[in-house]
């Protein structure tokens, strides 16, 4: 860490556009349920619908063709999500993968991610998964106390043992892959020193600790909004304590995917994920098994961020649509919230569900709400400790 922060010179400075700036095209993205079918009935899942419904092939093909050929599409992920996956078999993606080959022209960068519970995992997965550079996540709540509560059959029974088999599997077969777990009040409530050890002893190269978000950028009632900041506050001890104990280890081979995109920021270097990377309307889209089309699959049914159903307007028409234009207009709005904040030019106003999320909330001055910027403050405080010299460069104080 030490000497990251000596040769960048500077913390908080960073070259980096204001939250709500005009971004130049990058890579888009695809968030594809491609089912709602799922053989888990996790207690805090905001995804559970009633039925079954899956993405058929025939839809797929022409969805993945309309993405390729747009002119900002030279790098493309797909990520595949649920539901769970796995449920439709390999040779549903033996089909999509054959669809990307056909659709993708000459020199187009096409990813694939599998989001997956891990119970289904086998030899033949991992393999399949391996051999066509699927990237996957899988989805384990930390220890089997902690997850098979959170994470249960729908008969009650616990599924830690299944989802420790499928990470075998994967590891086994050399298929690249990474831990998402969910900062449940259970899992918060756990020894971090002890969460850690648990997925260092099981191979784990790299978690994410995700936070508990409701169903819609909109919350029922005082009380439940409340509760949210409540647990976003936990949330940020929580990570603090993680990032503590987490580079005293300094273990390069163990990352903790939202402590080092903070670091990674805060010494001029570029978030790798969505949050932190700016404006992302036209960038990132949800679809779902039902034809709905969104900016990211956390906006089905919000209609401010939903552009119409791939069964009744094409694509591309969606796409230069008068509605992604006032999304992305309302994004910006949105983003100004952040301005304010010292650490606005890192994190670039953070998701944007939050963001929809803050305003919906009837609160004033966002940066004392967000458990981000107590996040950055904290690392940030724990660098000037280790480089004095880079005090000068902090960010003004709102």
């Amino acid at each position: 860490m030490d000497q990251q922060v000596q040769e960048s010179g500077v913390v908080g400075q960073a070259a980096r556009r204001p939250p709500g700036a005009g971004a130049v095209p990058r890579d888009v993205s695809v968030i594809v349920k491609c089912t709602r079918k799922c053989n888990f009935a996790c207690d805090y899942c905001v995804d559970r619908v009633a039925g079954d419904s899956k993405l058929g092939i025939e839809d797929l093909a022409g969805i993945v063709s309309s993405v390729l050929r747009r002119p900002e599409a030279g790098r493309t992920t797909f990520v595949w999500h649920g539901g769970e996956p796995l449920t439709l078999g390999r040779r549903y993606f033996e089909k999509v993968l054959a669809v990307q080959a056909l659709a993708a022209a000459e020199g187009q960068h096409v990813r694939n991610i599998l989001q997956t519970n891990g119970s289904l995992l086998d030899a033949e997965w991992a393999g399949f998964l391996r051999d066509n550079e699927i990237g996957v996540g899988v989805s384990e709540d930390g220890p089997p106390a902690v997850h098979d509560r959170n994470r249960p059959l729908g008969n009650g029974h616990g599924t830690s043992a299944a989802v420790a088999r499928g990470i075998r599997s994967l590891q086994d077969d050399g298929a690249g892959f990474g831990v998402l777990c969910v900062a449940t009040p259970q899992l918060m409530a756990g020894d971090r020193r002890e969460l850690l050890d648990f997925f260092v002893a099981q191979g784990v190269r790299r978690v994410a600790f995700l936070p508990l978000r409701p169903a819609r950028a909109a919350f029922a009632d005082l009380q439940e909004r409340d509760d949210h900041y409540r647990l976003r506050d936990e949330y940020a001890d929580f990570m603090c304590e993680l990032f503590d104990i987490w580079i005293a280890r300094d273990d390069p081979s163990f990352d903790v995917r939202e402590l080092s995109n903070i670091l990674a920021t805060l010494v001029g270097g570029e978030s790798t994920t969505c949050i932190g990377s700016g404006p992302c309307v036209g960038r990132h889209f949800g679809l779902d098994a039902t034809g709905c089309v969104s900016h990211c699959d956390k906006f089905f049914g919000d209609e401010r961020f939903v552009f119409g159903s791939f069964r009744e307007t094409g694509f591309d028409e969606m796409l230069d649509s008068p509605r992604l234009d006032a999304a992305r207009r309302l994004e910006s709005d949105l983003r100004q919230a952040c301005a304010a904040c010292p650490w606005a030019a890192q994190c670039q106003g953070g998701c944007l569900f939050d963001a929809a999320l803050f305003a919906a909330s009837g609160l004033q001055e966002r940066p004392r709400h967000c458990h981000l910027r107590r996040i950055y403050d904290h690392i940030a405080a724990c660098l000037q400790q280790a480089v004095p010299f880079a005090s000068s460069s902090q960010p003004k104080e709102a």
